[in-house]
């Protein structure tokens, strides 16, 4: 797989989108406060998103790597392959939530204006081990049938690459490194405190004697 487009997708620097909001100098924050901030870093995020995927789209279209048609397909294969995991994985959405969650009470508790840099410092680190061995057998069994299913999908394509048996093992290095290994926020970093930063909106945006119950 060619490692620079990997490195591309997988670490693209963040830009600074700033969330537009007026710090407070006080412990308490009040209601209004937090749901404003909370709706302006929903926008900084969205457009990190979209910045994330247009740079992956241009790497696509404008690579100079020798056999650039057979190492995107093999990095569309992977990701594919990666998002189809997750997808069918509560307990990768499960991780990923809880390397947001440190990032999510950061930015709950600082009603300042914050850039992608600044959120991303509180992301909790992610391990060469982060499961179990039963866990990891489950997640193993899971993504042999995923692959599988992808291989026979590929197949019936006229997409140039070949593709071999991986060993289980270390296609599921790849693919866990892929979705939780960047230490950054990434893609799917970003998704999970998206989802708890919506939550927390809906909750805020209830009337007062709703939340009251």
């Amino acid at each position: 797989m060619n490692k620079h487009l990997l490195a591309t997708f997988l670490t693209l620097s963040p830009i600074s989108f700033f969330a537009i909001t007026n710090s407070t100098p006080s412990k308490q924050i009040s209601k209004t406060q937090l749901l404003k901030h909370l709706q302006n870093v929903k926008v900084t995020l969205q457009k990190h998103l979209k910045w994330m995927d247009d740079n992956w789209q241009a790497s696509c279209m404008y690579s100079n790597e020798e056999d650039d048609d057979s190492e995107l397909a093999g990095m569309m294969f992977l990701a594919n392959l990666s998002e189809d995991f997750y997808k069918n994985s509560t307990l990768l959405q499960q991780k990923i939530s809880e390397l947001v969650t440190p990032t999510f009470n950061f930015i709950c508790n600082n009603t300042k204006p914050l850039n992608i840099d600044q959120i991303s410092h509180h992301l909790c680190p992610y391990t060469s081990s982060p499961f179990d061995k039963d866990t990891t057998r489950q997640l193993k069994t899971l993504l042999q049938s995923l692959y599988t299913k992808h291989c026979q999908k590929y197949r019936n394509t006229n997409l140039p690459i070949e593709l071999t048996q991986m060993p289980i093992d270390e296609l599921f290095e790849q693919c866990i490194w892929f979705i939780l290994g960047t230490n950054d926020l990434a893609i799917y970093e970003s998704r999970a405190l998206l989802q708890k930063i919506d939550v927390k909106i809906k909750k805020l945006s209830l009337p007062s004697e709703v939340l009251a119950k």
